[in-house]
């Protein structure tokens, strides 16, 4: 999924006026997440990199989860949005949506990719 096709599924299917550069930075968060909790702590033999996104990132910029998930990143604009309009109930359910698929993600990708070896640092 692109960049521009999560805003536009998120706009054609929740009513909102929130600015694209606004959306564009939770974007840029939850990728920024993924990046440093899962890619960064497993092996990454796809050489995936992540640098946050703004208004000047290409549109076709392609997100760091991939088909199946993909609908994490409507839920994750939906409960951002859900916090910008100050709707506690829909927050509620769309938190409950992200963390479910969220969750399958983790498990997904804790199941593909190898974790990193870490070595402990004891000081002497």
């Amino acid at each position: 999924m692109t960049l521009k096709e999560a805003i536009v599924k998120f706009d054609t299917e929740k009513s909102n006026n929130i600015p694209d550069e606004l959306k564009i930075g939770w974007l840029s968060s939850l990728d920024s997440s993924v990046f440093h909790t899962l890619v960064l702590t497993h092996d990454n033999p796809n050489n995936i990199s992540f640098s946050p996104y703004n208004v000047d990132t290409p549109e076709d910029t392609v997100l760091l989860i991939p088909e199946p998930f993909c609908d994490i990143y409507f839920h994750y604009l939906a409960i951002k949005s859900d916090l910008y309009y100050s709707d506690i109930n829909k927050y509620n359910v769309d938190l409950t949506l992200y963390s479910s698929l969220y969750l399958e993600f983790e498990r997904y990708y804790n199941r593909n990719y190898m974790p990193k070896k870490v070595t402990p640092c004891f000081n002497v």
